[in-house]
């Protein structure tokens, strides 16, 4: 039953962790000469810096190898017999994964939106590395909001009220 369930592999764990935890400061380090960091050039240079697909694309490359990470161990708890018995039905390899896997991972779809939708609205560091002040997210206008000398403690609840209203929304609802 190999050839349906994803196979425990620890290099493919290590290269997925390695880039998970490397590619931000990797990515937005300045290189020997002092030149902007290399992530900033290629988005200028496809011409997705200040824009809403530009920051939507950097979500989903740095937010796939976590994902995967969490079907990954989400699929290894479905139990072989169940793969094992359907395939004695004589369900194929797409049909396996049509009528069991499908239904099984719609919790595991679940939990990945509300992880990927709660780390998307709450990033900070390419928001405002790839966007101008005219692009720029909730997080980052939160942070536009201190004062340096008087800080408007209304000013700021009432922003951090309304910033944390869609992703409570969300929990409530999935």
């Amino acid at each position: 039953m190999g050839d349906v369930r994803f196979v425990h592999n620890l290099s493919f764990l290590f290269i997925v962790l390695h880039n998970f935890t490397l590619a931000y400061p990797k990515n937005l380090e300045r290189n020997s000469e002092g030149d902007n960091p290399v992530f900033l050039r290629k988005t200028r240079s496809i011409q997705l810096y200040n824009s809403l697909p530009g920051l939507i694309l950097v979500h989903v490359i740095y937010g796939l190898p976590i994902c995967t990470l969490m079907f990954r161990n989400f699929y290894i708890s479905v139990p072989n017999e169940v793969l094992e018995a359907a395939k004695i039905d004589g369900t194929g390899f797409f049909g396996i994964y049509r009528t069991i896997m499908v239904p099984l991972s719609l919790t595991g779809f679940v939990v990945v939106g509300i992880w990927q939708f709660t780390n998307i609205w709450n990033e900070f560091l390419f928001a405002v590395t790839l966007t101008t002040q005219n692009q720029q997210p909730i997080m980052v206008a939160l942070q536009n909001l201190s004062g340096s000398q008087i800080v408007h403690w209304n000013v700021q609840m009432a922003g951090v009220l309304l910033a944390a209203l869609p992703t409570l929304i969300v929990y409530i609802f999935f």
